[in-house]
């Protein structure tokens, strides 16, 4: 889970700005006299701008998003997860974490670690560990010699090499 995110520094580089336009007033004239006041603005007051700007994002918009980035993490007002609903027969919600681990796993991981589902797809889970995802005596994870080698050398005729066209 991520804890603490933070954007510390917040460099803008503009080159150059064109003068914002206006469209659709209700006149013609009025529309001339907006964008002729805007380009005026812009001659007058784009250096200044432009130089203050790299300040404002630095100064005002990095807080800014910070501050919203702190809501939804740590100890921020939107950042805890939902709870689980109680576990009842009506419940269609399954907790993975004590369907497939050992009970002290499970729990150690935040499930109930009561093994409500039975013991029967935790053991087949570790057995499928223990058969495919532990090196064997050469050192080889038995899931790549059982499925991925054969599947990439269907697909690209090579052992463990996959094309992508």
């Amino acid at each position: 889970a991520l804890h603490g995110v933070e954007l510390t520094q917040l460099r803008l580089a503009i080159g150059d700005m064109d003068p914002p336009t206006i469209e659709s007033l209700s006149s013609n004239g009025l529309t001339r006299v907006t964008t002729a006041a805007f380009e005026a603005i812009t001659v007058m007051y784009e250096d200044l701008f432009l130089e203050a700007l790299p300040t404002i994002f630095d100064d005002t918009l990095r807080p800014l998003f910070n501050d919203m980035v702190r809501d939804y993490l740590g100890d921020g007002p939107r950042s805890g997860c939902p709870s689980l609903p109680d576990m009842t027969n009506d419940n269609p919600v399954i907790d993975l974490r004590d369907l497939l681990l050992q009970p002290e796993d499970a729990a150690a991981a935040g499930g109930l670690g009561t093994s409500p589902y039975g013991t029967v797809v935790g053991m087949l889970k570790s057995l499928v560990d223990d058969a495919l995802l532990s090196p064997n005596g050469k050192g080889v994870f038995p899931v790549n010699e059982l499925v991925v080698g054969p599947l990439t050398k269907r697909q690209s005729g090579a052992e463990g090499s996959l094309v992508i066209p």
